[in-house]
């Protein structure tokens, strides 16, 4: 805020510089924002969604613009440009900069093994489920269905015998728990 940029700015006067706006958006919004490096991408959690979903190059930069704009009306900063947006976008990539294992692995591998419902997730290896939000899990998308352990899925299994020859409806649902739990060897 405008408040908090004076009080930053403090009784000496001082010059802001790109890192002061980079810094204040990160403690302002830094733990709904991440930068992907292996896909050049910016993402936005979605609290409401509980996933993470792209943000374009021009609604960061909307973004820096509006703390630039910030720094102005409270008078810490003269003006700005392009290319201090630029400088902004630059350093917020380093900041907001998420991996795992140290960079050796995208941040998004660490919900491989979990299939994602609107209620939470099932993890595949214990096959047990998990309700609730899983922000650190960094989902990307979710499927359309709640979990529901007491499900039968008969409309699935209607079509399933009438699509195929009796007692094969056994070995099609022997593959689908295959390629969701990823279950290959014997």
């Amino acid at each position: 805020t405008p408040a908090q940029l004076v009080a930053a700015q403090g009784n000496a006067k001082r010059e802001f510089s790109e890192n002061d706006v980079a810094d204040i958006i990160v403690s302002n919004q830094g733990d709904q924002f991440l930068y992907d490096s292996y896909l050049d991408q910016f993402y936005h959690y979605d609290e409401d969604l509980d996933i993470w979903y792209h943000q374009d190059e021009q609604h960061i930069k909307r973004r820096i613009v509006k703390a630039l704009d910030t720094f102005i009306s409270a008078g810490v900063l003269g003006k700005y440009n392009a290319a201090t947006i630029s400088s902004v976008f630059s350093i917020l990539k380093c900041k907001l900069l998420k991996s795992a294992d140290g960079g050796r692995r995208s941040i998004w591998t660490k919900s491989r093994g979990c299939i994602p419902f609107q209620n939470g997730i099932l993890d595949t290896s214990t096959l047990e489920f998990e309700p609730g939000c899983n922000k650190e899990l960094y989902l990307r998308h979710k499927l359309a269905y709640s979990y529901n352990e007491n499900s039968h899925c008969p409309e699935f299994m209607r079509w399933i015998k009438s699509a195929l020859d009796v007692g094969q409806e056994k070995l099609i649902q022997a593959f689908a728990r295959a390629l969701l739990t990823g279950y290959t060897g014997g």
